[in-house]
């Protein structure tokens, strides 16, 4: 008798912290999507161009005389990127010919471009 008190006790102990106990509501943080973006930078030594790659696309930038020479220490080509970047939405792009691609810029742009431009600042 003295058992089945105390386990209808500890039942009912139970089903009241049961009942009294209650989840947090699940909510769905509504959350900006993330942006980025990726840009590479080739010297091409064969042509003496900067080449910046961005997805499927090449822009293909003549060096200067000064541009050459500095393009060989990290803050010259930290300043050939940030320059040639910055320039990308106000250079004039013009599409090359199949016969001005040697394998060189080929390579150097890689075998996923889909679009060639050539920049001039």
């Amino acid at each position: 008798m003295l058992r089945v008190t105390i386990f209808s006790i500890v039942c009912l102990a139970v089903s009241m912290a049961a009942t009294t106990t209650t989840k947090r509501p699940h909510t769905h943080a509504t959350r900006e999507p993330s942006e980025h973006d990726t840009f590479r930078f080739v010297y091409e030594p064969h042509n003496h161009l900067m080449l910046v790659i961005n997805s499927h696309t090449c822009y293909m930038f003549t060096l200067t005389d000064a541009e050459r020479i500095s393009v060989h220490s990290d803050t010259g080509i930290a300043a050939l990127e940030m320059k040639f970047l910055s320039s990308l939405g106000s250079a004039t792009l013009t599409t090359p010919t199949e016969d001005q691609l040697d394998r060189f810029l080929k390579h150097g742009c890689g075998g996923h471009i889909t679009n060639y431009y050539v920049a001039t600042i």
